[in-house]
């Protein structure tokens, strides 16, 4: 009898630590999906950027400060 329990108390052991593993695989698994996901949207937003060519008539200062006030705007 004694091992029987002792049995069920392993099995009930393993079965929570297996669940455990498979939660922080699962875990990982979207980690990893969302990371591919942000490496694929950045190549995207860089070939378009390459596409759309040399602008013209640019000026960087001005268009950091407008950016600047974009990011202060959108804090708020």
């Amino acid at each position: 009898m004694k091992a029987l329990k002792l049995n069920v108390a392993t099995s009930m052991q393993w079965r929570q630590e297996n669940e455990e593993l498979q939660n922080q695989i699962m875990k990982e698994e979207k980690e990893y999906i969302e990371k591919k996901k942000n490496i694929f949207e950045l190549r995207e937003a860089i070939f378009d950027g390459i596409e759309s060519g040399i602008a013209e008539n640019f000026n960087p200062k001005s268009h950091l400060e407008a950016l600047k006030r974009e990011h202060k705007n959108v804090q708020r």
